[in-house]
């Protein structure tokens, strides 16, 4: 299974690319499930366009979804998950040890999202797509075969990314503030 999320909101570049990437991807495995978290503005448009590029049968095995208040029920399931680069997501997914494809957006504030992928990328625990890569035929394709191809390889960007988790951190700093303001 694969799961994407880019966010409350969505990203439509991602989504578009996610969108013609299935077509081949889903052909190649049979057995393939898509969720896709779009976004609230964005779940009709990109329902519609599944429609469009996919069979009937394809179709039935892509379930999209607007807005997730249980995200980590889909990203806990998830053998890949396709996201963006926001701070807390990539924290929950290490937490989960989960083998991403980031594609982070280049026009948030100070560029944070690049960033944090640059970062996760030079730790060898996660695949980075840019925006600009999207425009490449394939380039998203091509990268999510490559770990579908190697289950070795998944385990190991998710066992790498894990690795950064720190799973205790509210305890920690709960403490830490309770201990600054003296309160036993």
């Amino acid at each position: 299974m694969i799961f994407v999320t880019g966010g409350g909101l969505g990203a439509d570049s991602m989504n578009n690319s996610v969108a013609i990437a299935s077509v081949d991807l889903l052909k190649r495995y049979p057995q393939l499930i898509i969720i896709h978290a779009a976004g609230r503005k964005n779940e009709r448009s990109l329902s519609q366009r599944y429609d469009s590029l996919l069979s009937a049968d394809e179709r039935k095995r892509i379930i999209v979804k607007d807005f997730l208040n249980d995200l980590y029920l889909y990203s806990g399931a998830a053998d890949l998950i396709i996201t963006r680069a926001g701070a807390t997501s990539m924290a929950e997914f290490a937490v989960q040890g989960k083998a991403c494809i980031l594609i982070p957006n280049p026009h948030l504030t100070a560029g944070h999202q690049i960033k944090n992928a640059k970062l996760l990328a030079e730790q060898g625990v996660v695949k980075v797509i840019s925006e600009d890569d999207l425009k490449i035929p394939k380039s998203l394709e091509t990268s999510v075969i490559d770990l579908l191809e190697s289950e070795t390889t998944r385990r190991n960007l998710g066992d790498s990314l894990h690795k950064l988790a720190h799973p205790a951190a509210a305890i920690e700093l709960a403490q830490l503030i309770l201990t600054a303001s003296k309160i036993t």
